[in-house]
């Protein structure tokens, strides 16, 4: 059986405190009870004290794309968790929709957290494309039960000829001109179940 929320102590990772350990071995331990499909789970600290992490990492294996990292820091009698940056894996500035922030004892915390995690784990992932004269030029994955999304992809060269401009000027663009597939009208193409 593989074991949820691993934690790989070496001469370079801090050693976890008795906390730490009454709180991963009370997640590991609910989450053994988990009806939901298996996820990549992982547990890290940084440095002595920083917050421990327990992450979640959702991917879609047909594709080879990675769809996020939700985890919490747990810190003291505290843990807050959240869809993660993909690097750093730091919280938002500003809590999302996701966002858990509970407190008490190590095996409350665990219990709380492991509530949030299964939440988020049964939560169905989809896949959708669209295309045009026959090539893929949209993409998003997707909570299949409220249309959240997590990752996506728009190939403005391939899209049909004035969509590109038309989701511009109807204000479907982020940061550095990245066209936002939630303006695009047309039903998927295909839609595929993830997990």
């Amino acid at each position: 059986m593989t074991e949820w929320f691993p934690y790989e102590e070496d001469e370079e990772t801090p050693a976890l405190s008795p906390r730490d350990t009454a709180f991963l071995e009370a997640l590991r331990e609910a989450a053994g009870r988990w009806s939901v499909p298996f996820a990549s789970t992982w547990a890290w600290r940084e440095e002595p004290g920083s917050p421990l992490l327990a992450v979640v990492s959702l991917v879609d294996g047909e594709a080879r794309v990675s769809l996020g990292d939700f985890g919490v820091h747990v810190l003291g009698d505290r843990a807050r968790g959240d869809q993660l940056h993909n690097q750093l894996y730091t919280l938002p500035d500003e809590p999302t929709g996701f966002a858990v922030d509970v407190t008490g004892p190590p095996r409350q915390l665990a219990a709380e957290c492991a509530k949030w995690f299964e939440a988020l784990l049964a939560k169905p992932v989809v896949h959708s494309r669209w295309r045009h004269a026959g090539q893929v030029y949209a993409q998003l994955w997707s909570f299949g039960d409220t249309g959240e999304g997590l990752v996506q992809s728009y190939d403005a060269g391939a899209a049909p000829r004035h969509q590109p401009a038309d989701l511009q000027a109807r204000g479907h663009v982020r940061g550095r001109g990245w066209v936002q597939v939630a303006g695009i009208e047309a039903a998927p193409d295909d839609v595929r179940r993830v997990r």
